[in-house]
């Protein structure tokens, strides 16, 4: 059954630190499909999994972490879909949308993302690496480039960029409150995609947090590759 398939393979799931007080910042699902970290909660705002090549999430890939819920508890679900793992697909790149506070810049970039969706060979998936809004400390600007999201079937990751930094002094949160955590990972074709915020410092004491989890990232993914441990990464 598609469960069993999914519990037979090791699952990276991240909470987006250095490591937790196990040394674990990215750590490979147990047989069942565990996974369990030791972080306090100031500390970590997130926990995400790589959504392998062959299966697509049935929900969100991040979960946000609670301040009240201590243990808090995170469910990610996956279902077979063997067209994401074929090596031969096309995807688009595009950045720098830039919108701004009227909602019409929504609608435009919403009638931009149907016109890739629209191109003789779809794409299966388009990227948007950064500068998404004019003004990241407007709410209406990331509002309105969320909304311009909305309806559309393919899937689209967004980006950070220098434009889309919020007040500080943690300047990606007005990001984080409204698409989630700055740097993650996919994977499509048997490719490891890697969305990475090498601008500011993910972390509230101004720690590039994500400079090692990077590296973790990189060599879980060469580890789950068995056994060529080769995976290609962009």
């Amino acid at each position: 059954s598609p469960d069993r398939i999914i519990r037979a393979i090791a699952i990276a799931v991240s909470n987006g630190r250095l490591a937790d007080n196990l040394g674990l910042g990215v750590q490979l699902t147990a047989a069942d499909g565990s996974f369990s970290f030791l972080t306090p909660l100031p500390d970590s705002r997130f926990v995400f999994v790589t959504v392998p090549s062959g299966y697509t999430a049935t929900n969100s890939f991040f979960h946000r972490l609670s301040a009240v819920a201590n243990p808090d508890t995170a469910y990610f679900g996956l279902r077979a879909t063997p067209e994401t793992a074929n090596p031969v697909f096309r995807w688009v790149q595009i950045s720098d949308p830039h919108v701004r506070t009227d909602p019409e810049n929504g609608v435009e970039f919403s009638a931009d993302l149907t016109e890739i969706e629209e191109l003789p060979v779809p794409p299966a998936f388009i990227v948007v690496t950064g500068d998404l809004v004019e003004t990241g400390t407007q709410d209406v600007q990331f509002q309105n480039y969320v909304a311009g999201l909305a309806g559309h079937t393919t899937p689209i990751h967004s980006g950070y960029g220098d434009h889309d930094a919020g007040p500080g002094p943690l300047v990606v949160e007005k990001f984080e409150e409204y698409l989630g955590p700055t740097f993650y990972f996919f994977e499509y074709g048997g490719i490891h995609f890697v969305m990475y915020n090498d601008i500011h410092a993910a972390d509230a004491g101004g720690l590039f947090i994500q400079h090692t989890w990077l590296f973790q990232d990189l060599v879980t993914a060469r580890a789950r590759d068995f056994p060529n441990h080769d995976i290609p990464i962009i």
